[in-house]
């Protein structure tokens, strides 16, 4: 008897463990479930937008964007249910995803689909990420299209680590002492190194410039807006993933306090980085080049300017020439 009762408390541990072990399980089933509820209504979104003769750019568009736009719009307004109402009150002006969803509640056949939509957003709840749900799209509907743009999104929490790196940079080789919040103008901080100023660089001016010239859903200007407000400049040839990356970069300026009305405010373009330089700002001069490029060893760019980069140029040829 007293063997028995000694033993009795430790028997209970596999009855503890094989509870967890259930609720794990159907924790990860219901989450399951709901992702491929939402892939489920994206698909049927997918597949009204061709039936409505849409043309396919817009198809592939509205299809990848309206989810994150909804998810966006649940997640800043606390979890209401989005709809056309809350995406105007939202949205900023200019911004592809209200362009995107504008007249969409308005047709039946669409209507009928972005609520299913915002249902299965709903169902997500806190566990929406922009940049995941983007992805995990664009792998589902897509996947031939992700190989070919060469479109690898990179993880938050690396991203964060190289913005980290970058920062103390600044702060160790260019003397800023608030790294990427640093307002140094470009006189200053070449009286501090003890070097001239560029030719046609502006003394005045702001050292400290940011450019993601291949941003995709822009998570590494998003880890740095959770640092620091510099200027800074985004780039990204995907309209959807530009689309995704303005909302990303709204939310994380709302979290930071900042009113977004205009997406001017913001600072992100859908362009080619790969364009000829004439098309590029002049003025912008840019001291901080960060993102993770597109690994393709193609360009969907026929320009000369573009050809001329990588074509002929093996790994070997690059290593060597440099």
């Amino acid at each position: 008897m007293g063997l028995g009762t000694r033993r009795a408390p430790y028997a209970t541990f596999p009855v503890l463990e094989a509870r967890a072990s259930v609720w794990y399980v159907r924790m990860r089933m219901a989450r399951n479930a709901r992702k491929k509820s939402l892939g489920a209504e994206t698909r049927s979104l997918w597949c009204a937008l061709l039936e409505g003769g849409e043309d396919a750019p817009d198809v592939r568009i509205h299809a990848l964007v309206w989810p994150c736009a909804l998810a966006a719009l649940y997640l800043w307004s606390g979890g209401q249910r989005p709809d056309e109402s809350l995406a105007r009150t939202l949205l900023p002006r200019g911004s592809a995803c209200l362009d995107a969803l504008r007249g969409a509640w308005r047709v039946p056949t669409l209507a009928v689909c972005v609520e299913r939509l915002a249902s299965a957003i709903v169902a997500r709840g806190e566990e929406t990420s922009l940049h995941g749900l983007f992805e995990g799209l664009v792998r589902e509907l897509e996947p031939d299209g992700r190989r070919a743009r060469g479109q690898w999104f990179t993880p938050a929490p690396l991203a964060r680590y190289m913005v980290d790196a970058l920062d103390a940079l600044l702060r160790d080789v260019f003397k800023l002492p608030a790294g990427f919040a640093d307002e140094s103008t470009w006189s200053e901080v070449c009286e501090r190194l003890g070097c001239a100023l560029p030719e046609g660089v502006s003394g005045g001016a702001r050292f400290v410039r940011v450019l993601d010239p291949s941003m995709g859903t822009g998570v590494f200007l998003e880890a740095l807006l959770e640092r620091a407000r510099p200027q800074l400049s985004g780039w990204e040839i995907d309209p959807a993933a530009h689309a995704v990356a303005e909302l990303a970069l709204t939310g994380a300026l709302r979290r930071r306090g900042n009113s977004v009305k205009d997406v001017a405010d913001i600072g992100v373009r859908c362009r080619d980085a790969l364009a000829a330089p004439s098309t590029i700002a002049r003025g912008e001069v840019t001291t901080v080049v960060l993102g993770n490029p597109p690994y393709s060893y193609r360009t969907g760019n026929p320009s000369p300017e573009a050809v001329s980069l990588i074509e002929g140029l093996t790994g070997r040829e690059i290593l060597d020439s440099r």
